[in-house]
């Protein structure tokens, strides 16, 4: 049941190349569908945003783009994979950053609403993620990597914004088993975005599992962070 009241921005990037293939893309299609039932979105609340990607990142719909989840789930169970032989994380990444997380997509960090970013990937990126992930962590992005089959789980751990926030399946047809995990972190979290005293949040997930409501509790660093912070 999602909480009342709650506001995020949750752009999903999703692995659209030839790793998934389309026997698996109807799994990943479902998957995502799942989670996006059990969020309460709408123009006030949850605003959702979708990117396929394989050598390069294909915008479906900004944060702006619907505003009910009727909208966004008849889209999402119509998508098709787009495919591509290569996998390039690091710019699909780059890309969603540039793109998607603005105020001119429906982007609300200048509000204080936690922006959340939900990569699912099944394989190597042939690029370096370190510089996009790098400057996701500066903009204090919470950034959740789902893995399965061949993903790398160094670069996993490298893209998200804390090892607790890493999932991996070893099939495509175990995504329902992590279903309620981050359905409940996505529910759950709390991370506000970059102040303008220049400080750096860090949200870091100090308990698992902790009953049948698989609820998370997260604790909020805050560091000093020098460096100039562009809106």
């Amino acid at each position: 049941v999602p909480e009342g009241g709650i506001k995020r921005d949750i752009v999903f990037l999703v692995d659209a190349s030839d790793n998934v293939g389309r026997t698996n893309f109807p799994l990943v299609r479902d998957f995502l569908s799942s989670i996006l039932e059990h969020l309460d979105i709408g123009s006030d609340r949850v605003r959702i945003g979708l990117a396929q990607y394989s050598n390069y990142a294909e915008t479906e719909f900004y944060l702006n783009t619907y505003s009910s989840e009727d909208e966004i789930l008849r889209h999402v169970k119509g998508l098709r994979l787009r495919g591509g032989r290569t996998l390039n994380t690091g710019a699909a990444l780059d890309s969603v950053l540039r793109y998607h997380f603005t105020r001119s997509a429906g982007s609300r960090k200048d509000e204080g609403v936690p922006q959340v970013l939900v990569l699912i990937t099944s394989g190597s990126s042939g690029d370096d993620v370190k510089p996009p992930a790098d400057k996701m962590k500066q903009d204090a992005l919470v950034t959740f990597v789902i893995g399965a089959k061949n993903a790398n789980p160094a670069q996993m751990k490298e893209i998200a914004s804390n090892p607790g926030l890493v999932f991996s399946v070893q099939e495509f047809q175990s995504l329902p088993d992590i279903k309620e995990q981050v359905t409940s972190s996505l529910q759950t979290l709390a991370a506000p975005p970059v102040t303008q005293d220049k400080t750096k949040v860090i949200a870091e997930r100090v308990t698992d599992t902790v009953a049948e409501g698989k609820r998370i509790l997260f604790s909020i660093l805050l560091q000093p962070y020098s460096q100039n912070i562009h809106s």
